[in-house]
């Protein structure tokens, strides 16, 4: 349970005391926002259900109204068709299906409910993987971030991002393994370096066993270079850490 809003402060003290399951308090700068921003939040969290749902349903979504007057978006919603309609067809024209046309990854920020997959997903990726409540810290914290990728409703994959003055290092690079070789850890750490940017990273590292020759080429294909060996860095088993900077 996360609580969020100015009733926060107010109540701390008497939900210390009566609350019977393990909760969190949302960090100062969400819980002291005023309400046109919390309004917002909300507004965003409920998109993102009704698209998550109109995936399912296997048809397109307009979304909430668009401030902008102008644009062929724009112009198709005062039409009152679906967005991308006329596009889905002249594309299963040419060989694609409607289903095919459907399936999309986004990439987001971890919620609550993902914690229990990604909790699942590092101990069958990782040999030392953290706990669940490490990876809601994660949340809540103001100076890290857990990104994921979905796919109609679906969880891929995972990465964090530490930010430290100004430079990231990201961990938990982690992508379920029916899921691999389809670009789903490029697009997590692409996404992860696009949002790292608006909050003023301007470099990045991360470090990697030695012997993941197919990471390693991932993150040369991103900018990645080695910058020096980490002896021992890892255990179970025991291997060196490749040093890799992104600046």
């Amino acid at each position: 349970v996360i609580f969020l809003g100015d009733g926060v402060p107010v109540f701390r003290e008497r939900m210390a005391e009566v609350m019977q399951v393990p909760y969190l308090l949302a960090p100062a700068h969400r819980t002291d926002s005023p309400p046109p921003a919390l309004r917002r939040w909300e507004a965003c969290t409920l998109h993102r259900e009704r698209w998550r749902a109109a995936i399912n349903m296997r048809r397109s979504i307009c979304g909430f109204p668009r401030q902008s007057g102008s644009g062929p978006r724009a112009k198709a919603e005062k039409q009152g068709r679906m967005i991308g309609e006329d596009d889905r067809e002249s594309k299963e024209g040419r060989g694609h299906s409607r289903e095919d046309e459907q399936s999309m990854i986004i990439y987001r920020a971890m919620m609550p409910e993902d914690v229990p997959f990604i909790s699942r997903l590092e101990e069958e990726t990782f040999s030392m993987p953290w706990s669940a409540d490490s990876f809601l810290q994660m949340i809540t914290k103001e100076d890290t971030r857990y990104y994921v990728a979905e796919e109609d409703g679906r969880l891929l994959g995972g990465c964090g991002l530490w930010i430290i003055a100004g430079e990231g290092n990201i961990s938990n690079v982690a992508v379920a393994k029916d899921e691999r070789r389809r670009g789903v850890g490029t697009g997590l750490l692409t996404h992860l370096m696009k949002e790292g940017a608006r909050e003023g990273v301007t470099a990045y590292t991360l470090e990697v066993r030695i012997s993941n020759e197919a990471a390693i080429r991932m993150y040369e294909k991103l900018g990645f270079v080695s910058e020096g060996i980490r002896p021992g860095f890892y255990e179970k088993p025991v291997e060196d850490a490749m040093i890799m900077w992104k600046r």
